[in-house]
Formats: C-alpha cells, structure tokens, sequence
C-alpha cells in the first residue's frame, strides 16, 4: 500500500524501530559525554593538587623541611608524586578521546534521526573526492547532489569509500550479463544491515580522520610513499651499517669521562666519530626532511585508520563478499592495526625537531632522525605493498556499509530478486526512495519487455518525471547491491541511460537543444550494447519546433525499439499516441493526469492506461495568478486547455 500524509498525533515509534534504536544510542551517547566530563573536572583538579604537591615536596627536600623529615623520604615522595601527575596525564587524555568518541557517536546518531525524518535533504553537500566518477545518470537521478541518493545514505568518512560508494551507484552504466555479480553484492550488503554496532564503530572511527581538516581523508600520498622508492637509504649506500657508528662513539665518550687516563689516546678516534656523525647528520637531512613531509601528508590518518581496519579484520562475516573483505586486510603475525600504529609511532619521534635544543645535539651525538627514518623505511618495504589492498577493501566495506543504511532505516523496502531474463522490470507500489514517506505514492510499473517501451503522457506536475526517476533509481539501486523503494521487485541487469535535465554551455559553446543532442546519441549509442538497454527520456527534443519534436521523438523511439532496448519516455505531445499503432503495440500509452473539485486541481499520482484525454497548463497558469489578459467570454475546459 502506498503511504499518505496523516492528520494528527503520529503515534510513537516502536521499541525496536530505526527511529527509537537510533533515539536510544544518541541518548546512551550524550549520558556517556556527560559522565566523562564530570570525570575529566576531577582528574583535572586531581592533577593540579598533585601539580601543587609534587612542588611543594621539592621545595621540603631541598630546605630540610618538615624538621627531622629524612631527606631520602621526601625525595621519594616528591617522585611519587611525578608519577601520579604522568599517570593522571595519560589517564586524562584517554577520558578526553573517550569523550570525543561519545560525541562522533551523537553526531552518527543525529544523522540516522535526519535520514528518518528528512531533515537530511538540508544538509550541504561537500564536493566530491577528486577519485570519485559520476556515472552519466548522475544529474537526471538525483544520485549526486543535494538531496541526492549519495547523501541519503552515505556514512563514508575517506575518499577512498566515497569513490567505492560511487562505483557501487554507478554499476547500472555497464553491468555484468548475468545477475550473478548483483546478487553476491546484494548478500554482502544485507548482511551488514543488523550489524549496527560494526556499520557506526566504523563510522565513528572514520571520523576522527575528519577532525583537523573538516573533510574526507585522502590516503593517496601515503600509499603513493609505500609504493615508492626509498627516499633516504637510496641515497647512500651503507647507511643501515653507519647507524651503528653512535653505538662506537658513544662507547669511546663514556669510557674518556669515566677513565681521564686513557683521555689522550681515545680524543682522536671520538673527534674522528662525531665528525662523520655530524656529516651524516648533514648528507641526510634532505631526504629526511622529504620523507617527513611526505609522510605528513597522511600521518593524521594512521591510527583512525588503524582502528578501521581492525574492525574489518576482527568482524565475523558469512557472505562471501564480506569474507573477501576481511581476508585481504587479516595477515600472519601483526595485524594492520599494529603495524599502522607501529609507524606512527616511529614517526612521532622523527617529530623532535620541533625542540631543536634537544634536537640538534641528540642527532650529534646518536643520529636520531636517521635512525628512525630507517625503521620508517623498513616498515615502508616490509608493509608499504600491502597498503592499497587493505584500503582498498576498506573503501568496499564503508561502502556496504552505507548502502545498508537504506536497509536499516527502511525495513518496508524490499530486497529484489535479480533475474537472468532479457530486459525485465516489474515492480509493485514503486515510489521514490528521495520522497518523505508520507508524501510518497506507489505504482505498479511492470516494462513490456525487449524493444518495447511505455509513452508517458500525462497532466503537468501529474508524476511523469518522478516516475522516470523512480523507475531509474529502482535499477541504480538493485545492481549496487541494496534495497529498493518497493513492494517486490523484480529485474535484471541492464544498461541504463537517461536523458532528463540538459545544461548548456556558453563555455563550450554549445546551446540547449544540441546538448540534448549529445545526450540522445549517447543513448542510441547505447543500444548496441549487451547487456539490453534501459532508457528514460523525459520530454526530448523540446528545445525545437513542434513538428520536428514530433518527427524526430519518432525516430528515436522507434530505432530504440528495433534494437531491442526497453524504456520509458514522457512527452507533452499527445499525437505520440499513434506510435502504439504505428509499432504495432511495441509502444504502450500509460498516462497520469489530475482531478478536478469544483475550482480546485488535485494530483492522485496514479499511473493509469492509455494515453491522456487532458491538459492543465492555462489552468495552472491562472491558479498561480499569471497576470495576464484572459478571455472573459468562456472559462476553461477542465478536459482540455482550449478557451
């Protein structure tokens, strides 16, 4: 049954309802921040007590104080009292990333409350990742956008999973002949559908990747570093056996400062070593500092990373997609989480630069950059060649993930049953899956089949386009592996193309009407393909005169026909209808239209038989108060727009 606007109290939602889980998570969430604050307040005050503490033992042992007070005791309590202060330090900035999660969490939640209640078609939409391709429905669709499909249900935090979720939106452009592929989508993404816990974890991790830069990470410099050479050992050979010469000088300082005897023969020989230290410290600085930078381009991704891919790695899988996923990034010994945590950490210490009086002598003396630019680089050739693969399964998961969003919030929805027939669309109670529910109205859509096409006529503002898109939306969906806004659903894969909204270009210097053009070849291009070809055209052709409109809208559906694609196509020109004789019934006329009450014009949306027997276009011109100078002699027509 198709969902209607309702008057009155809407009645509370069920316990177990997408709406009352996620209410309850956001809930747990803000308790879960409220509490932490008030433990962050007391470590806080806990900490400047210690703080004041640990100065004032200082200050006892050094004066003698109190009287009688073994100074050894008060040393010890004094360094007691440090280490508390370093204790609570750790202790405090756990509580803080612990509070930071509380509120990713909120704001996961907050965004399953708005794609429940609308709200979500407000959001700004962010630019898409340089890595991400719109598929050439994308603007007819509503795919990308604002309010589009991609903002509905995208819970991607990297552009590596908002370029995964685009591809997945984007298998109706050149899909596979069989069903085979779609079908083991479809059971990869309805699996992660109850499995709420791991779909916002991921999430909630994912953006912490967000929080300096307010946008999607990219990973590309980091893996284009793993793939690449080494930046540092490349420039010299020996260098991992020279790292070893601090060992030496240092040997030699110790033993001059402890043995003054043996002074003169070793003053030679530690000026010898610091020297060649103080050269290497100078030969490698570039490279390092290369190697710093680039690494620094996606150091900030490392752990949130880290943290995602154990997820994959630790989830438990029975889909066959799914397990897939969770082998490409489960490795013998170290898991991704450890080894990505493994170089972050030895980069953190390349990161003492930034107090260069502690710096400059410590690399003199013990050649600390290089050191750890090694054990970044031995990480780089022991793990850099795995880096894509683990991203790129995870770019996979986020986007089942999102995709299982649609199935989480909208359990009414129905998984369709993907078929290996020719060009075959039947759904029941078909709506838009961008409408609110209360104001979506479903049909019956069943396409005739291989060379045949429905004619849509129909009433303006009657439903014609958002039938098309409804219809399209329903194919984009299937063949990336989610649910779809209907009762049943049944298809198969097939290419889609459509030709809805055209932009000119002053630019390129091309007008409306040849755009359209462009577009229309595309589709008949189209049509030589395998697998058959699903067309939508919406009102073609009209940026040209009335008869060449006609004659030429003709040709295309006629040619599409004989090629075998199936579609739909809405036009205003009402001797279109002929076409369903002229192809002996391979066009069917189906039409929408509105009703009058009295002086008042209404839409059921209803999709019916036949072509359309009314027009409403001066009508409407009148209702929204066109001021213009209409005929006094007659009023209009309801049944048609003749005065």
């Amino acid at each position: 049954m198709s969902e209607r606007d309702q008057e009155g109290a809407q009645p509370a939602p069920k316990a177990d309802s997408p709406q009352s889980i996620y209410q309850a998570r956001l809930q747990a969430a803000q308790g879960e921040e409220a509490r932490l604050d008030g433990v962050s307040l007391r470590i806080g005050l806990l900490r400047f007590a210690v703080f004041v503490a640990a100065i004032v033992l200082c200050i006892a042992a050094f004066d003698g104080y109190p009287r009688g007070a073994p100074a050894p005791l008060m040393w010890g309590l004094f360094f007691v009292a440090v280490l508390a202060f370093v204790a609570l330090l750790f202790r405090h900035s756990a509580v803080l990333a612990a509070r930071e999660q509380a509120r990713h969490r909120q704001a996961v939640n907050r965004r399953g409350l708005a794609r429940l209640d609308g709200s979500w078609a407000a959001e700004l939409v962010r630019p898409l990742s340089a890595s991400a391709s719109r598929p050439p429905y994308a603007e007819d669709l509503d795919v990308v956008g604002s309010a589009s499909l991609l903002l509905l249900c995208d819970s991607t935090q990297t552009e590596g999973g908002e370029a995964a979720l685009l591809r997945a939106l984007s298998r109706a452009v050149a899909p596979e002949p069989t069903p085979e592929a779609a079908q083991a989508r479809q059971a990869a993404v309805r699996e992660l559908v109850p499995m709420l816990d791991l779909r916002q974890a991921l999430e909630v991790a994912g953006r912490q990747l967000q929080s300096q830069k307010g946008r999607k990470t990219s990973a590309q410099p980091l893996l284009s570093w793993g793939e690449g050479p080494s930046l540092v050992s490349g420039s010299l050979p020996g260098l991992r056996v020279l790292v070893a010469l601090p060992l030496l000088t240092l040997a030699l300082l110790v033993l001059r400062l402890s043995r003054p005897e043996f002074a003169p023969w070793l003053a030679w020989p530690l000026s010898l070593g610091l020297a060649i230290q103080a050269l290497l410290f100078l030969f490698t600085a570039r490279p390092i500092n290369r190697l710093i930078t680039t690494i620094g381009q996606g150091e900030v991704a490392l752990s949130p990373y880290g943290d995602m891919l154990e997820l994959l790695a630790q989830a438990s899988f029975s889909a066959a997609g799914n397990q897939a996923l969770r082998a490409a990034v489960r490795s013998e010994g170290q898991g991704p989480a450890t080894l990505l945590r493994r170089l972050q950490g030895d980069y953190s210490y390349l990161q003492l630069r930034t107090n260069p009086l502690v710096w400059l002598p410590i690399n003199l003396l013990c050649l600390w950059d290089l050191f750890f630019a090694l054990r970044v680089e031995r990480w780089q050739a022991q793990v850099g060649p795995r880096l894509r693969g683990w991203l790129a399964a995870l770019a996979e998961l986020e986007a089942g993930s999102s995709l299982a969003n649609l199935g989480f919030d909208h359990p009414t929805w129905t998984w369709p049953e993907l078929v290996g027939e020719p060009a075959t669309f039947a759904a029941e109670d078909l709506g838009h899956p961008l409408m609110a529910a209360g104001k979506r109205v479903g049909n019956n859509v069943t396409l005739p089949g291989p060379g045949q096409a429905f004619l849509i006529t129909g009433s303006n503002m009657s439903g014609k386009s958002t039938l098309l898109r409804s219809i399209g939306l329903c194919q984009v969906m299937a063949q990336a592996g989610a649910p779809v806004c209907a009762r049943r659903a049944r298809l198969s894969p097939m290419s889609l193309r459509t030709v809805m909204r055209v932009d000119d270009s002053l630019a390129r210097g091309v007008s409306h009407f040849y755009a359209e053009l462009q577009r229309i070849k595309e589709v008949v291009d189209a049509s030589h393909g395998t697998p058959p070809l699903l067309y939508l055209l919406d009102e073609i052709l009209h940026g040209t005169n009335t008869r060449e409109r006609e004659l030429g809208a003709r040709l295309v559906v006629r040619t599409l026909c004989r090629r075998g694609a199936t579609g739909a196509v809405s036009t205003h020109d009402l001797s279109l209808a002929s076409l369903a004789e002229e192809t002996a019934g391979a066009v069917h006329n189906v039409h929408f239209t509105e009703i009058i009450e009295g002086e008042r014009m209404r839409f059921d949306f209803r999709l019916r038989q036949g072509p359309v027997r009314t027009t409403n276009a001066l009508r409407l011109m009148r209702e929204v108060g066109i001021d213009l100078d209409w005929p006094r002699s007659s009023e209009p027509d309801h049944k048609s727009d003749v005065w």
